[in-house]
């Protein structure tokens, strides 16, 4: 059923944004993250990174 679904899997770069997080110019170079992490259902962990004065900053959150 995940199949389909790991196309989607690797580091993805956001290059242009109308998002507000990435619009102030404060956080760069963002990327996001996805892995499956269930072979069952479709389930993937967002990872989303940036680097703020010089150092990564990092999130994860669950997708089902």
């Amino acid at each position: 059923m995940t199949e389909k679904y790991s196309k989607l899997e690797g580091t993805w770069e956001i290059k242009a944004t109308t998002f507000p997080m990435w619009l102030s110019g404060k956080r760069k170079h963002p990327r996001i993250t996805y892995k499956l992490t269930n072979k069952k259902r479709v389930e993937f962990l967002d990872i989303v990174e940036y680097e703020v004065n010089g150092h990564t900053k990092k999130s994860e959150d669950l997708i089902v």
